[in-house]
């Protein structure tokens, strides 16, 4: 269960570095989910999207690429019998 929100933590501390992979202007998601733009970006800089700003982000920015990197990271350590840590995801973002 602790694992559950230690990788909800990591990812709404990340959640940024989806939203910049995204392709998205980072204006036109503040729009769609009704963020002012200055707090938007206080919240994308800092990790500080709720649990219901980041389903409808997600609702809107995820595609296959995005899956893609993230399982790629995860299935390339698993190969070798072992799982991906999360700075070895965090890096497979950049």
């Amino acid at each position: 269960m602790l694992d559950i929100i230690n990788d909800f933590e990591f990812l709404q501390k990340n959640f940024g570095v989806l939203l910049d992979k995204s392709g998205y202007r980072l204006e036109d998601l503040a729009n769609k989910v009704g963020i002012q733009e200055r707090n938007f970006y206080i919240k994308k800089n800092n990790g500080e999207f709720t649990l219901a700003e980041m389903k409808k982000l997600l609702q809107i920015i995820w595609k296959p690429e995005i899956e893609d990197l993230i399982e790629g990271a995860i299935l390339k350590k698993s190969e070798k019998g072992d799982y991906a840590t999360a700075k070895e995801i965090q890096e497979a973002f950049r």
